[in-house]
């Protein structure tokens, strides 16, 4: 019981016997335990272990890493025709497709025309922006390419094979440009062992050796003289043998 003295009553050394209310004796309770539970919650909430000896550890936060932008091209590269005939055009196709996480954009794809090949002028097919000022030198060239996440782009172009007949010719494709990182290859280094460019080959049929048909010395004009002309106009591979030419001699 708490002895409380009231002021100004007649009865000046009066005192009244005030009970202490229970409400004040659970507060003051409470606080004694909130300041003893609040420095604890507050290392809880930052991650503290107890160690063994009494003391408290508090980690550093955890840095956690940026999940990389990556576009992961690959290119496949064919053509309709591996074994071509000197001066026959062939038409090459170039798949380009992204497995990364993201889309890729403002890539790029170079196809350089080896020498023993001549570029179709307006023959390049695709999306994005076309640039073949120099075929030969700085390539074909396809640009501003957007290509989705698990999508592809096709592109294409004409070439006649200019090559010596037998010889072999190696025409190279790859992603030269590309916004976004790809994490197992680098565009535009040349490297034909990455997933990122591809070859072909072209072989350059043998020359077939032109029949010539000789016309009897005392022809004049004759049959055999008319199909010895068709026939030698006729490209290698389709002149027909002397002994299928019939020579009337007036």
């Amino acid at each position: 019981m708490k002895q409380v003295t009231i002021y100004p009553f007649p009865w000046e050394n009066a005192s009244l016997i005030v009970p202490s209310s229970p409400i004040r004796r659970f507060a003051g309770k409470l606080g004694a335990i909130s300041r003893l539970l609040l420095p604890a919650i507050f290392l809880c909430l930052l991650g503290a272990v107890p160690t063994a000896n009494g003391n408290t550890v508090v980690p550093h936060p955890t840095e956690v890493a940026p999940i990389s932008q990556t576009a992961d091209l690959s290119l496949v590269k064919t053509v309709n025709d591996n074994t071509a005939d000197q001066n026959q055009v062939v038409t090459f196709t170039i798949v380009v497709s992204n497995a990364g996480n993201n889309p890729a954009t403002n890539a790029s794809v170079r196809d350089v025309v080896p020498a023993g090949m001549t570029f179709v002028v307006g023959s390049q097919t695709g999306p994005g922006t076309y640039n073949s000022g120099s075929p030969g030198t700085t390539g074909v060239n396809w640009e501003n390419l957007l290509i989705s996440v698990g999508g592809s782009v096709t592109l294409g172009f004409q070439a006649t094979v200019t090559g010596a007949p037998g010889s072999t010719i190696t025409n190279f494709a790859e992603v030269f440009t590309s916004a976004e990182s790809d994490p197992d290859s680098t565009p535009g280094n040349g490297n034909i062992g990455e997933d990122d460019g591809d070859t072909e080959v072209v072989t350059v049929n043998a020359a077939i050796p032109p029949v010539v048909l000789t016309c009897p010395t005392n022809t004049t004009t004759t049959t055999c003289q008319t199909q010895a002309a068709v026939n030698a106009a006729l490209p290698l591979g389709w002149q027909r043998p002397a002994a299928q030419v019939v020579a009337t001699v007036f």
